[in-house]
């Protein structure tokens, strides 16, 4: 180690291999003439100065420390024990950032040196961090399989069949070494190859209860603000699928908007400020979902945890699962609040398909580029649905039952091509917004426009 980087950082999201490069850091300086000592923290997951003086008086040897409980005396102690060494300090899993001078940390050329790991930027940030080691997935599929084979079979072949399923089960690990490294252990010894398949189905179908979920899980409640959990689960369930996903940033926070997430009076300006900045929390999360120019990228093992947080009663989440029909009628509740079945293949929805779904609030059905028709009887029992998204379909008309929506407080029709025809909106008191962007093919606006006394955001570019 440089002798002018006394504080080291190394952040990533939970299971992509943080403590193991700490104990490679940790095994090193054992090695190195340099240091005296090398001692290993694990951070107190309910965090406190207190409970950090014990733990690191716990592995120096200063055994009287526990005697005194003033935190301020208690740092001076620690200080002057720690300042006779050369020696490196290793913190695992800070999930709160602190000043060293409050714990008796003597971070200084010559002294202690402090490496730590962290899943929340934030926290390496504001621990002012001379050196960051920012550590991801795997990106090699050939790195995931060595891993894998390494875990499961000590490097034997598999069988061809097998290997080919297996192959599919490390796409859905997404890279992650923690959950590649508990499926090989899972499926260690003779197991047949329905049992791959099996396993491959549970991973689909998001059914599957890995032990990694549980540190996910930690990183999503540390984003601590009940706000911006539910627009990072919002964000997943909406837009958080597979594949990569064009996306802009004022899409994302239109959508917060929309289902309500960004409440408050202010200007539209001040919103999209305050939406941009949960975006930034939830990327400092290290949470496994990450925004560029042009693309929204999440982890796979992250919207399976999302998918297992929101409840099965309330939520139906089938989006991008390649359906060819609309659910049928028994799984369409009367507790279902939101539903997602965006980015599938549905072609039409029938007559017949009437869902008694009087607490829904939000329906997605955008992204069914093959949608070309929907019975009036289909809502005819959504009268409490405040969010309609039938964007990027190829519907030409709404059916007039729509107009019996009237609680819907956002219509988004962007990018509907062939539509030509938009039912009376008079009865929606509530609309407060209407995206009509991109329907090349309509020649006028709804009739009743003059009655959406609640209308904010009216988007006909493109129209």
């Amino acid at each position: 180690m440089e002798d002018e980087i006394v504080i080291i950082g190394i952040y990533g999201m939970a299971g992509v291999g943080k403590t193991t490069i700490l104990m490679h850091v940790h095994n090193r300086v054992l090695e190195d003439p340099n240091f005296n000592d090398v001692f290993w923290v694990t951070v107190p997951r309910k965090f406190s100065i207190y409970k950090l003086q014990n733990e690191i008086a716990n592995v120096v040897g200063l055994d009287n420390l526990s005697m005194d409980k003033d935190v301020k005396r208690r740092a001076c102690i620690l200080n002057r024990h720690l300042k006779r060494k050369r020696a490196v300090l290793c913190l695992d899993g800070l999930s709160m950032h602190f000043d060293i001078e409050d714990v008796g940390i003597p971070v200084e050329k010559g002294s202690i040196k402090l490496v730590m790991t962290t899943r929340l930027l934030d926290v390496y940030e504001k621990m002012v961090c001379q050196k960051q080691v920012k550590i991801g997935p795997l990106d090699l599929r050939d790195d995931c399989w060595v891993l894998f084979l390494k875990k499961l079979c000590f490097g034997r072949d598999l069988p061809s069949e097998v290997k080919k399923i297996a192959s599919s089960i490390l796409d859905k690990c997404g890279g992650l070494p923690l959950g590649i490294i508990e499926i090989a252990t899972q499926m260690r010894g003779p197991k047949g190859v329905h049992e791959w398949k099996d396993l491959l189905q549970q991973l689909e179908n998001s059914m599957m209860e890995l032990g990694v979920f549980k540190k996910l899980k930690l990183s999503y409640m540390n984003l601590g603000n009940l706000q911006v959990q539910q627009s990072f689960l919002h964000l997943i369930l909406c837009f958080g699928e597979y594949s990569k996903a064009e996306i802009i940033e004022k899409v994302l926070i239109e959508s917060f908007m929309d289902e309500g997430l960004l409440s408050g009076i202010a200007t539209r300006q001040e919103l999209h400020n305050k939406g941009n900045t949960i975006l930034d929390k939830i990327k400092k999360a290290c949470l496994g979902v990450d925004k560029d120019t042009e693309y929204l990228l999440v982890h796979p093992l992250i919207r399976d945890m999302a998918l297992q947080i929101v409840t099965s009663t309330t939520h139906m989440v089938k989006a991008n699962m390649g359906l060819k029909e609309i659910p049928k009628d028994k799984f369409w509740t009367d507790h279902l609040e939101k539903v997602f079945l965006q980015s599938n293949d549905i072609k039409e929805i029938p007559y017949g398909i009437s869902p008694n779904c009087p607490k829904l609030m939000r329906l997605s059905l955008d992204n069914n580029v093959s949608l070309e028709a929907i019975h009036k009887s289909f809502f005819k029992h959504m009268k409490g649905l405040k969010v309609l998204d039938l964007s990027k379909t190829k519907i030409t008309e709404l059916p007039d039952t729509i107009s019996h929506l009237e609680s819907l407080e956002a219509l988004l029709l962007r990018e509907c091509k062939e539509l030509h025809c938009v039912p009376c909106v008079r009865k929606f008191k509530a609309l407060k917004k209407l995206d009509l962007s991109g329907c090349v093919m309509l020649g006028e606006v709804p009739e009743g426009m003059e009655m959406l006394v609640k209308l904010t955001y009216l988007d006909l570019l493109g129209t």
